[in-house]
C-alpha cells in the first residue's frame, strides 16, 4: 500500500499501547518474531522497535512473503508445528543465569562465567 500508509497503522496501533512505563521497563526482552511467510515481516518489528525494543530476533526462512507457507506444515500459530523454527530460534540464543552470575550457553548448557 505505501509507506503513507505503513506510517498511519504504526502511528495508530501504537496509540494503543496500555502501558508505555511498563514497555520502557522491559526493553531489553528478547523476542523472536515470525510472520509464519505472512504479511508482518516489517511492521511488527518495526512498531516493537518504535517501543524502544532491542532485542528482536527473526526466523529468517519465514521472514518472505509466501502464499504457499513453507516450510511450515500449517501456517496456523496455534498449531505446535508451525512455531517450531521460532521455539528453535528461541531455544539457540545465548544466555546467562537467571542471576545473571553464568555467562551466555546454548541449550543443555551453561558456560561459567
Amino acid at each position: 500500500m505505501g509507506a503513507e500508509i505503513d506510517e498511519l497503522y504504526l502511528r495508530d496501533i501504537l496509540s494503543l499501547t496500555l502501558s508505555p512505563e511498563a514497555v520502557a521497563r522491559h526493553t531489553g526482552l528478547e523476542i523472536v518474531y515470525t510472520p509464519l511467510h505472512g504479511c508482518g515481516v516489517r511492521l511488527v518489528p518495526e512498531a516493537l522497535r518504535r517501543l524502544g525494543m532491542k532485542n528482536i530476533y527473526h526466523v529468517p526462512a519465514q521472514d518472505v512473503s509466501d502464499g504457499d507457507f513453507p516450510p511450515v506444515v500449517s501456517p496456523n500459530p496455534e498449531e505446535p508445528a508451525a512455531m517450531k523454527m521460532a521455539i528453535e530460534r528461541a531455544e539457540d540464543r545465548p544466555r546467562c543465569g537467571p542471576h545473571g552470575n553464568r555467562g551466555p550457553g546454548r541449550r543443555g548448557q551453561d558456560s561459567p562465567a
